[in-house]
This record gives structure tokens, sequence and C-alpha cells, in this order.
């Protein structure tokens, strides 16, 4: 200051004076328990530690909030705090979703810190400015608690409307991923409950997909189906074990996600090799004619062709078969009792033309019709998502 001071002599209307800064010896984030002494709130979900990519993707954006100091009056931003989610950082490509399908996504996973951070922050009685939820239904949190973040996008918000400083700590270890907020408690402290309401249940649908790769018959489940929802969500405050007030917090929708299902046709040429069709079929028979008739043949018709054989793409093939009638034998003539005896002229050979029958193979499709939900908020990440504005959560 006394440097400052000598710089302004005569009379000049302004002066440069050079900025100084001086670091503090010790901050608030350095004080830890004196000035955090209480915890405020806590709250951890599950996560898979096999999954070592998205393992990783927490553990990065976990320590990047992990010591935060949130003062009075200030708002806390997630996409401000963690930043944008790079290859430099250390981020790994992991499951998200996007367009209703899980595929591999950079940073896949980090909106399970996103909401985990949510929960506490809530159970702190802190203002939530902005949030949003996934487009669905989160693995590791109910509906109606979790929040999605995407850069750029759709970020996660709180303000700190405590009187004192507040702190977040968190750890991400042994498949848990932890949250605690810290502080000095106020004079009227309440116990706080999150409650939800699942109003509506969305039944998901199937989609089928033929595969000329798979046997024919073959079935294989790409992508399990998750049902929608409508729910409500409730901030209840108690005090002295008695309710004070019940505020509604939010009204999310969730999409459905549908069950993939691929069904083996096979090639063209895999179908003329093996229709599927038993080579040991009974082959229908003429019926008997009264023994005082010999047998009418059958009017001259063209030979009817067989039909080609087709391979059933969903389900198990039927085949019918019409009863088998056993033919009728014709009566050998007399034999002749005298050698000079002129023997008796044989009947006239029966002739049999009929055709035979192909049964007839019946092909079953099971094709269910789509059904289309779309969820309210403009949200997109189930699981577990993050970035990308064309559905792509982590």
């Amino acid at each position: 200051m006394e440097e400052a001071k000598a710089l302004i002599t005569g009379d000049k209307e302004e002066y440069t004076i050079p900025l100084k800064i001086t670091a503090a010896n010790q901050t608030v984030a350095d004080l830890g328990s004196k000035v955090f002494p209480q915890v405020l709130s806590e709250f951890q979900t599950n996560y898979n530690p096999g999954a070592v990519a998205r393992t990783k993707n927490l553990q990065i954006a976990a320590g990047k909030i992990n010591g935060t100091v949130v003062m009075p009056g200030e708002e806390f931003s997630f996409n401000k705090v963690v930043g944008k989610r790079t290859v430099q950082d250390g981020y790994q490509n992991a499951p998200v979703y996007e367009n209703g399908k899980v595929v591999d996504g950079l940073a896949g996973g980090i909106c399970q810190i996103s909401t985990t951070l949510y929960n506490a922050a809530l159970l702190a009685n802190l203002e939530i400015t902005d949030r949003r939820n996934h487009n669905f239904v989160s693995t590791y949190v109910d509906e109606g608690r979790d929040a999605t973040v995407v850069y750029g996008a759709q970020d996660f918000k709180f303000k700190n409307t405590r009187k004192y400083p507040i702190q977040i700590n968190c750890s991400v270890s042994g498949g848990i991923a932890r949250f605690e907020i810290k502080g000095i408690k106020e004079d009227v402290e309440y116990t706080v409950k999150i409650l939800t309401n699942v109003t509506a249940t969305i039944p998901f649908d199937e989609e089928i997909q033929e595969d000329s790769s798979l046997e024919p018959g073959t079935k294989q489940v790409i992508q399990a189906g998750h049902n929608g929802a409508k729910v409500s969500s409730y901030r209840v405050l108690y005090l002295d074990g008695n309710e004070v007030s019940r505020t509604l917090l939010y009204n999310d929708t969730y999409r459905t996600m549908s069950r993939i299902v691929k069904v083996g046709v096979g090639t063209e040429e895999a179908q003329e090799e093996n229709p599927n069709i038993p080579e040991d079929l009974p082959v229908a028979q003429p019926e008997a004619q009264p023994e005082s008739q010999p047998a009418t043949p059958p009017a001259n018709e063209p030979p009817a062709s067989e039909p080609p054989a087709e391979v059933a793409t969903n389900t198990t093939q039927e085949t019918t078969a019409d009863p088998v009638t056993p033919p009728v034998e014709s009566p050998k003539p007399a034999e002749p009792t005298n050698n000079n005896q002129v023997p008796p002229t044989p009947p006239a050979k029966e002739t049999n033309n009929e055709e035979k029958e192909t049964p007839k193979v019946e092909e079953k499709q099971n094709n269910e019709e789509e059904k289309e939900n779309n969820s309210e908020p403009s949200a997109q990440l189930t699981t577990d998502s993050d970035d990308g504005e064309k559905d792509k959560q982590q």
C-alpha cells in the first residue's frame, strides 16, 4: 500500500500502479475440520469395479470435485469444476446411451458422479438451480433421483443457501461412489428426506432384426429392454420428527428402451442346401376302390411342382401331412389245375398315377408393433451417460 501511495505524485489525471498478488498462507480449504467440522449430508451409489474404463472415468471426475469449497450464496457448476471431458485428461470410452441404444462414448459413466452429488445436495437442503433427468431410467439410482450432464449443453448446478461455507468431499473406491457435504450446522437444522412417486409405467417394446449370418430360427438378444416411467419427486423437511414442509422438486418422464433381438434367417445358399424340411415325411396314398370296380385312373393333369421350402424366421416350424391310407392289393389270378388248360387272361394291370402330396411348411412370423414414447425433459444417458446432444448420456 505504501508503494502505491509513493507513485501518486504531482497533478496527473491517471496513474498506473502495478498489481501485486500475495498468496494467502492458508486457505479455507486448508482449514479442513476447523471450518467444516460437521457432516451435513452424505450419499453413495454402487458401480461395477470390473468395468475398468468406466471406473477410471468416475475417479477422474470425482477427483476434480473433491475438496471444492462453496461459499454462502455461491453457485456450484458441475461442468465448470469438472471441465471438458478429453482424452488428455485420461477419460476413456465406456458405455453411454445414444439415440435409444447403448454405445461406447468418451467419459461414459460420469453422470453417476453428478447424480450422487445431486442427492447429497438435496439432503443438505441446498437449492438446486439446474438439473435434468436422463432419457432412460438409471441403473444406479431410483427413478426421479438422477442428474444427467452433457458438457456444453446440460449442466448440474446448485447454490449454497446456508449461512456458512460448505466443502464437498468424495471418493470412488471398492465399487462405491460416495459424497459428503461438510460445514457448520445452523441453529435450526432440518432432517431431509427425498420421496418419489411413480405415477405411470410405460412397457418397452421389442425390435426384431433379421440376420443372415445366424442359423435359421436362432435368436440373439442384443439389448435388454427397459420400461419407461413418469415420476414425481419431493423434498420433505422434518423438525423434531414432525413434517413441516413437502416441496415438489420435479416431474420426470423416462423413455422406454426397446428390447433388440436378432433372428437368424440364413443366406439364400444356406436355405437351398438346408431347407429344414424332414426327408422322411409320410406320403399320402390314394383311397381304396371297391373290389368290384377297377381303380379309375386320374384325369390327365400336369404334375404339381413342389413349392420351394421356406425357412421360419422367428418361431419353430410346423409340418403337416395328410394321414396315410395303405394301398389296396389287387387279387391274384387263380392257379391253373390242368396243364392242358389254357391259362385265363390275367386282369388288366392297374395304373397308379396319383400324385404325391407335398407337405406344407408353415411360417410364423412375430412382428410386434413398436411403441414410441417421448420423454418430457430434453434429456438423453440411464444409465449412465454424458456427452452428446443427440441423446447421448453417461
